[in-house]
């Protein structure tokens, strides 16, 4: 498989049938999979997402696949209805898209029994909607192509769906959290996350120098990923390190505003990034798609997260209205590209 691609170029990740076979024996049990399952997947079997969880679950339990080239939310209603889905892999803003969908309660979807996300945040909002519109429940995942994965479970409330990714569930899999110098921190304290356990893979393909940065001498592979513990044990994924922005000194964590940027009612999706400044370093940049129909201004922006809590100096400064964003294969957001995007823009405007 390969990376995703997010903030660089992808890179060869190779796996063992035996690593792969680790996630899905665990994870069939915590999404109650059965010989009656019929899962629906509009994601790339090239990404451990679609992989695991669209191959080699159904496949080890002789459940039903339905494969899906590209997601249309009509085409998905339709298949979840003829085919009796029970099971389907959606990123959060496929299961916003559909939930939006027009024509959703003239489709039969009572064979739904869990929607599987992952690749971001999932608004709250959409989970309480899956379950009273769809009849479903929403179980959140974090994963890598390297091995590390996290879920929730079909029995945790849509509070903790939406904030968390509840930990791993594969034994004899390890986590730890860590400050600059790998050095462990307390339950809720946010640090980089650590992982080794029989699922990690041993090193990227042709890439020493990588390999070698991300490993350390006692088989712990650190992520680049920031998270905290919370009381519960379940983990809240934070951000990426190299998508931390630096404004003025101080740190602004991007998951934090599009978490509550996609609970606007006029927001389908939402991207943040740090754009270049001359006095500060970085100003903060949000990427936002609205709602089918609707129009968004920044003061709206601003003022809707003012209200909800978020301290001044994370407010966006600069708001792109886009049609869509450009995501990777297993659809998580390239935020390179945004920043490349805005890097050109500002030297268009004479600011660069």
């Amino acid at each position: 498989v390969v990376t995703g691609g997010t903030t660089g170029y992808p890179k060869g990740v190779p796996r063992t049938h035996n690593e792969l076979l680790c996630h899905a024996s665990n994870w069939a049990r915590v999404m109650e999979t059965t010989p009656q399952s019929t899962f629906l997947v509009p994601v790339p079997m090239t990404h451990v997402f679609g992989l695991v969880e669209g191959f080699y679950i159904p496949l080890t339990n002789g459940a039903t696949l339905v494969l899906v080239d590209r997601f249309d939310p009509l085409e998905a209603l339709r298949l979840i209805e003829q085919e009796k889905v029970t099971h389907a892999l959606l990123v959060p803003a496929v299961i916003v898209s559909l939930l939006h969908y027009p024509g959703l309660d003239r489709f039969d979807t009572s064979s739904l029994r869990v929607i599987i996300t992952g690749g971001g945040p999932c608004p709250e909002e959409a989970i309480h909607q899956a379950k009273t519109r769809l009849g479903c429940a929403v179980i959140s995942q974090y994963g890598m192509s390297e091995g590390p994965l996290s879920t929730t479970l079909l029995s945790d409330p849509p509070e903790v769906v939406s904030v968390t990714v509840g930990s791993p569930h594969c034994e004899g899999s390890e986590i730890k959290i860590v400050d600059e110098e790998r050095r462990p921190l307390a339950s809720g304290e946010t640090g980089e996350l650590a992982f080794r356990g029989p699922s990690l893979f041993q090193g990227y393909y042709e890439e020493p120098a990588y390999t070698a940065a991300a490993f350390d001498e006692e088989g712990w592979f650190y992520t680049g990923d920031l998270c905290l513990r919370d009381a519960r044990g379940n983990l809240r994924i934070v951000g990426r390190k190299k998508d931390i922005i630096k404004r003025g000194g101080e740190t602004v964590m991007p998951r934090e505003i599009e978490e509550l940027l996609y609970t606007h009612p006029k927001v389908l999706n939402a991207a943040v990034i740090g754009m270049p400044d001359a006095r500060l370093g970085e100003r903060v940049c949000a990427y936002v798609v609205p709602n089918v129909g609707e129009e968004i201004t920044l003061p709206e922006i601003v003022q809707f997260l003012k209200k909800k809590g978020l301290a001044t100096f994370k407010l966006p400064e600069r708001l792109e209205v886009v049609a869509e964003l450009p995501i990777t294969p297993p659809s998580k957001v390239q935020k390179n590209v945004l920043r490349e995007d805005i890097v050109r823009k500002l030297k268009a405007e004479g600011k660069g």
